[in-house]
């Protein structure tokens, strides 16, 4: 998703449909469909692959004689020697699924997180896939672009060059990286199932799904934990945002474009030609005028009036229909029939 939230909470807070021109409004009375602005924030890209010397692990927890229920020990270490540990239960150890989460401790210089997946019955069973599968965990500091429609109630958030990481940066990232810890205490396991294991299981089903690849396939399996750790952790950067609605005294102006309803006729090349064509008529009409001295000689004729032309045709006499006749005549023709596309008439000279 890339939501750009962690370090500074999205903009727009305070964005109304109309705005009081003398705040600045450029469109006072129009209705803003929608407004785009830059942000910056935190996106987290994850890589996952397959340890098999991983150091993380479920480890038996004694239980009574004839208890169906099984109990481990989800603990050991990450990558980075960030440790842990917790409980984890099911009716059966094919119902758990363990997940460890830690930062880099006191390393305020860098981003970087892991996180590792241990299941009940090892390589086997219903989480048997995501047994040993561990992962790290980067935030790269970007500059996002966020684009409202607020006629369709959308945000499209993408992100685009990358940024210095300002200080509070490992702040947020770390923690961020200790809600998954603590999810994976949480919603590691019901008695019945491991909601977090089913929440990877079902992401590597769309993905096999997606691409045609085997249900063994390790390819699918890394790339569906990779993209669920990605959508968990923005989701909770996101609730960062979401709780962290506004500081006293603590706010800055974002420049953003806005988008307001409009007719369009044409597109802007046709109508700058038009608009040429019909400057230079203007021009022309202009000069004629002034050279003409607006034209005092010119009859009161109209050629579009039918009266006009019939008092005129019959002020010439009756020369020319003579002509046509003659012309007639030479052809062996009895009269003229008023065709169209009579050429005889056509050659007459007036």
């Amino acid at each position: 998703m890339g939501a750009p939230v962690g370090l500074r909470d999205a903009n727009g807070l305070l964005v109304r449909d109309n705005y009081d021109p003398t705040n600045g409004h450029a469109f006072a009375g129009v209705p803003i469909t929608g407004y785009r602005y830059m942000e910056e924030g935190l996106l987290p890209k994850a890589s996952c692959m397959y340890n098999e010397s991983s150091e993380f692990f479920l480890a038996p927890f004694p239980v009574a004689d004839g208890w169906s229920l099984r109990v481990f020990n989800a603990m050991g270490f990450l990558p980075n020697d960030a440790s842990t540990m917790h409980a984890a239960a099911g009716l059966g150890s094919d119902q758990v699924c363990a997940m460890a989460a830690g930062s880099m401790g006191q390393d305020f210089n860098t981003t970087t997180s892991y996180m590792a997946l241990a299941a009940g019955n090892g390589s086997f069973g219903k989480y048997g896939r995501l047994n040993n599968v561990q992962c790290r965990i980067n935030f790269e500091p970007r500059r996002f672009s966020v684009e409202v429609n607020t006629t369709l109630k959308m945000i499209a958030v993408s992100p685009q060059q990358t940024i210095n990481a300002p200080p509070y940066a490992h702040n947020i990232t770390t923690r961020a990286v200790q809600v998954l810890d603590t999810m994976s205490g949480v919603f590691d396991t019901t008695i019945w199932i491991s909601i977090i294991g089913d929440t990877f299981v079902h992401n590597i089903a769309n993905i096999e799904s997606r691409v045609g690849e085997t249900r063994d396939g390790s390819a699918a399996t890394l790339a569906g934990v990779k993209d669920s750790l990605e959508s968990l952790i923005d989701d909770t950067l996101l609730a960062f945002g979401s709780a962290d609605l506004m500081v006293y005294n603590d706010s800055h102006v974002t420049k953003a474009t806005a988008s307001v309803q409009a007719a369009t006729f044409g597109n802007s090349r046709d109508i700058y030609i038009i608009f040429a064509l019909n400057i230079a008529i203007s021009l022309l009409y202009a000069s004629s005028l002034f050279y003409t001295s607006r034209w005092p000689g010119v009859g009161k004729f109209n050629f579009t009036d039918v009266k006009s032309i019939i008092v005129g045709a019959s002020a010439g006499g009756s020369r020319i229909a003579e002509r046509a006749a003659s012309l007639y005549r030479a052809k062996g023709e009895y009269q003229w029939v008023a065709a169209e596309d009579d050429k005889v008439v056509g050659s007459i000279k007036v």
